[in-house]
């Protein structure tokens, strides 16, 4: 039970193919949480994945959930020590993340069968070939951000919140969003997640212009689903005689002028301003109180917008040099490619920041 209500494929599929039988559609068709997006994508999916895959690798497939993710987290405790994984290449690359998410993550990946679970009163983690062939870069995953958490673990809230919701117009989204994913052969999700949706029925933003300040529309998503959305928008609030640009996104959006990385920001602001003096990663979280994957995004923003002469504060020379080398022979862009050439031992955040600079 724990397992399925961890995992990211289809429930209608989890439970057929748990009975022995086969369920022929990749998805139900939008009737169970999953295939209608209520969960939310992990960003860098298959290099988190890659990360738990090779850890397991590097344990030589002896130890169960509970250890490798001490291993991955960095964890100090004497079961780490005592075997000396706490001297592995995969020791604490996933630091940022808690033991829950870990968690998940792995029940995910035994989910969509690149990782095995072995053995019933202690039971181990195991490969097969698709783990390898993950870790190769030749198959790829999802893994999903469900909003059960672990007792005491922090929970997102702005995401699931329900204060303003036009719920009929989230309703008639929907609808839309079934329907376009439908022609295009995709899952729901693909389109709009369902906080998008939450927030363009919270909002009704009144053109497409500002449509692209809401949560999860992009660029290319705004070009290819915007028109649709916009005028389904429309249509209901001029049926029902409804104002537009309600708060949050379309209060911003109000002031076009002002770019995204201009706006007032007290945490980011703080946090620029402890680069500019060289402070680490770890004590610019502690100081600002940013969580450590928000700290690393605004380092990497910080040295595209300064561009700084060095980035030793934050990036060991060697590790610039080595990845300076790899990007020569891969391109700046291919991050992925950069990680695996460096043997998984160099964690992205760091490979960002220097691809940053040398993009500068």
């Amino acid at each position: 039970m724990d397992r399925y209500c961890r995992g990211a494929v289809c429930r209608h599929r989890a439970l057929v193919e748990y009975f022995g039988q086969t369920y022929e559609p990749q998805a139900c068709g939008g009737a169970c949480d999953v295939c209608l997006g209520d969960t939310e994508a992990v960003p860098d999916a298959v290099v988190v994945a890659q990360k738990i895959l090779s850890c397991v690798a590097r344990v030589n497939q002896g130890f169960g959930i509970g250890h490798v993710s001490s291993v991955l987290r960095g964890e100090n405790t004497e079961n780490v020590r005592k075997r000396g994984h706490d001297n592995l290449s995969t020791y604490g690359l996933l630091r940022q993340h808690g033991k829950a998410a870990i968690r998940d993550f792995i029940y995910q990946l035994i989910g969509q069968r690149v990782l095995l679970q072995v053995g019933d009163e202690y039971p181990l983690l195991k490969l097969n070939a698709g783990s390898w062939e993950v870790m190769r870069g030749q198959r790829t995953v999802r893994l999903v951000q469900l909003a059960r958490r672990a007792k005491g673990e922090k929970v997102k809230v702005e995401g699931v919140s329900w204060e303003g919701v036009d719920r009929e117009l989230f309703e008639a989204l929907r609808v839309l969003r079934r329907r376009l994913a439908e022609e295009r052969g995709w899952p729901p999700y693909r389109v709009f997640g369902d906080v998008t949706l939450r927030e363009l029925a919270r909002v009704r933003p009144s053109t497409l212009e500002r449509m692209r300040f809401v949560t999860g529309i992009g660029d290319a998503k705004l070009r290819d689903f915007g028109a649709a959305f916009f005028e389904a928008i429309d249509q209901h609030c001029q049926r029902h005689g409804l104002t537009r640009d309600r708060g949050g996104a379309a209060a911003r959006a109000a002031e076009p002028r002002l770019p995204l990385a201009g706006r007032p920001n007290p945490q980011r602001d703080e946090a620029f301003e402890l680069f500019r003096r060289g402070v680490a990663l770890d004590e610019v979280a502690r100081r600002t109180g940013g969580a450590p994957e928000t700290v690393a995004e605004q380092l990497e923003r910080f040295v595209r917008q300064e561009k700084p002469q060095s980035i030793a504060a934050w990036v060991p020379d060697d590790v610039t040099a080595r990845v300076r080398a790899a990007a020569r022979h891969f391109g700046t862009g291919s991050l992925r490619a950069i990680f695996v050439a460096l043997g998984e031992q160099v964690p992205c955040e760091q490979i960002r920041v220097v691809l940053a600079h040398l993009q500068q």
